[in-house]
């Protein structure tokens, strides 16, 4: 080729020629791969098929910050740790109350349920001013998620900026709780959604009027990836969400082009990179569609971006680090407003100070010495991201048609026809990773044999959830705690005097209204590790060896033994890779499983190999091919079901009857 002669550079159809004639038509077509969802993703892109009347994506609302998540029980310790994220450099808190806090439970009161649950014990103005303690709360990004309780948890914030003489408008508030996902949380809501509903309009208009800088509309759509959610679910979930509150702004009669600017969207970001950067940029178009479906100018979506919990792993939790650095970038280079990135030990039952320095650290590198926050949508241009970012898109806006055809997200999730979908595309997702077509490294992928089994935080969580049952119970007084009359949807200066005077969140939420909106089926909160962890778990508590024997010479056995040692370990299971000769002999020690590894011709010639480990006592005997004539209990090939085989092979060996299901 003549570099200087353009006409000279080869085309896309020579390229595929090229690459048809080495690999052959079937090889060329196996280069094009699926994601979970349905997304197809080509070998090749020359141009981005987005149509030239596509709506725009519109970039971030402002100067991103980091908001790291206080969720756990213990106001002092929230307090602290808030404290220290902020000297470390985050500019953001994402406050999150307790379940009890959420569904307008008295944390007092005998029957208590939800203290400490999900979230912070906050029930009073009094808690949450202890939250922030030394905290300028008007120098930063605040997030509070009350879940559906959104104006008595705006009446505590509200109380908190009046008592320490801060406008209203002079502070950032996000008040980030949807009722939609509250409701898929928690199973229950406090109120009847359409009062729910005329809360928030009335709130927004109020925010409104005031012309303050408060977010007062949030949609969530973490709750279903949590869950299990495919990409375009999660969106289109959360477009459904956003559609309902339109329709009932409108109906409140609330201006929807000033009501636009007060929406905020949460997002989970996973590791894989350029998947999270179109999903925040598929939001963006999505949201302009939306838009300009109601006659409003397309606009920035504001976005919190969070790391997801999905992705997270008990054992080997260091490759958190790694995974959440690749959601971060994701995140920037998807123009997220407010970044949340947990610390990489929480899930392993830590939340160490160390965690969150490189969970702060992450995003603050990234930003100040790569400068991703510095272009307005860097990914854009990208054939790729421009082309995942426009089917995205599409397929979100499909899945909330079909929601609306349901009667919309309310009668979606009132129906379980939310939980259907999401249910179907986890049993999809767990094959992918039982075949390893998904590979989670450090759990499927290269586990560490030597790991550390990770520190059970179960204990520590429970303890201080009865410390805040504890103290709930403690200051509860003779003469019961101060109460209000019964509010307005609109009067949220009435509710703030009513917390100011001490009324309970509690006492606010009765005051709001009566009532409940029917029970359903919480969404299960799910990880991908997990069912290997489960595994893992019971193949170390009970000591399983394993003998990889090989068969050949090194250079014929290496690569099937390693990948032997990496499956098996998967498992808990401690390997020794050693000669086919004297592998009988290790099952005669103690060795309860053998994997004969080699390449496929030596490991067929092997049935009396399999004959004297059997008589040697051998509980299971799985192999890299098939043996000729001699059954085993596995072949260990590329698209095994890894799961089922490492399950029988415990149960084989005596470990985990019950528990390795």
């Amino acid at each position: 080729m003549d570099r200087s002669d353009p006409s000279t550079a080869p085309t896309a159809d020579a390229w595929r020629d090229r690459v048809r004639a080495e690999l052959g038509d079937a090889a060329f077509a196996a280069l094009s791969v699926t994601l979970p969802g349905g997304l197809d993703v080509d070998p090749l892109y020359t141009s981005a098929p987005v149509p030239p009347d596509a709506p725009p994506v519109v970039g971030a609302t402002a100067r991103w910050a980091h908001g790291p998540r206080y969720d756990t029980p213990g106001l002092a310790a929230a307090n602290e740790r808030m404290l220290d994220d902020l000297v470390g450099g985050s500019d953001g808190a994402w406050v999150v109350l307790d379940r009890a806090a959420r569904l307008g439970h008295d944390p007092a009161a005998d029957d208590a349920v939800g203290v400490g649950v999900g979230g912070l014990d906050v029930a009073c103005l009094d808690d949450l001013a202890r939250v922030f303690d030394d905290v300028h709360v008007e120098m930063i990004r605040l997030l509070v998620d009350g879940g559906g309780n959104v104006v008595p948890t705006a009446a505590l914030v509200d109380a908190l900026l009046a008592r320490r003489g801060i406008a209203q408008d002079a502070a950032s508030v996000w008040l980030v709780g949807d009722p939609f996902a509250a409701w898929a949380r928690d199973g229950a809501l406090p109120r009847p959604l359409a009062r729910l509903d005329a809360e928030i309009a009335a709130l927004t208009r109020r925010s409104i009027a005031r012309g303050d800088d408060w977010r007062t509309i949030g949609i969530d759509a973490t709750v279903y990836h949590d869950a299990g959610a495919h990409a375009p679910d999660e969106l289109g979930f959360a477009l459904a969400a956003a559609a309902h509150r339109l329709r009932t702004l409108d109906g409140a009669g609330v201006d929807l082009a000033a009501a636009a600017d007060r929406f905020v969207f949460r997002l989970a970001v996973g590791r894989d990179t350029f998947l999270a950067i179109a999903k925040c940029r598929a939001l963006r178009r999505a949201w302009s569609a939306m838009l300009d479906a109601v006659g409003v100018a397309a606009r920035p979506a504001a976005i919190h971006a969070c790391v997801s919990d999905r992705m997270a792993s008990r054992w080997d939790p260091e490759t958190n680090a790694l995974r959440s650095t690749s959601a971060v970038f994701a995140a920037l280079c998807g123009g997220a407003d407010v970044v949340t990135a947990p610390p990489h030990d929480r899930v392993a039952g830590g939340d160490s100070a160390r965690g969150r320095r490189i969970a702060r650290n992450t995003a603050t590198i990234l930003d100040e010495e790569s400068h991703l926050a510095d272009v307005d949508d860097p990914a854009g241009g990208s054939y790729y991201v421009e082309s995942l970012t426009d089917a995205l898109a599409r397929a979100a806006w499909e899945t909330l048609r079909a929601v609306e055809a349901d009667g919309g997200l309310a009668a979606a999730l009132a129906g379980g026809a939310v939980h259907d979908r999401i249910d179907a595309a986890w049993r999809e997702r767990c094959d992918s990773i039982d075949r390893r077509a998904l590979a989670i490294t450090g759990v499927t992928a290269f586990p560490d044999p030597n790991a550390e089994p990770p520190v059970a935080g179960d204990d520590a969580r429970r303890d201080a959830i009865a410390a805040a049952v504890r103290r709930a119970l403690d200051r509860r007084s003779a003469d019961g705690r101060p109460n209000c009359a019964a509010l307005e949807a609109d009067d949220l200066a009435a509710a703030a005097a009513c917390a100011t005077n001490g009324a309970s969140l509690a006492a606010l939420s009765d005051a709001c209204g009566t009532g409940s909106a029917a029970t359903i089926e919480p969404l299960a909160l799910r990880r991908d590790a997990e069912r290997f962890e489960a595994l893992r778990d019971v193949g170390h508590a009970a000591g399983v060896t394993a003998v990889v024997a090989t068969l050949g010479p090194l250079a014929a056995h290496q690569p099937h033994s390693r990948a032997a040692r990496n499956a098996l370990a998967a498992a808990g299971v401690a390997v020794r890779i050693e000669s086919a000769d004297d592998a009988p002999a290790s099952v005669e020690r103690g060795a309860g499983v053998v994997c004969i590894a080699g390449a496929a011709d030596a490991v067929a010639a092997a049935g009396s190999l399999v004959a004297a480990l059997r008589d040697a006592g051998a509980a299971g005997v799985i192999a890299t091919a098939p043996v000729d004539g001699v059954p085993i209990d596995g072949v260990l090939a590329p698209d095994v079901d890894l799961f089922a085989l490492l399950t029988a092979l415990l149960r084989a060996a005596g470990a985990g009857e019950d528990d390795a299901s």
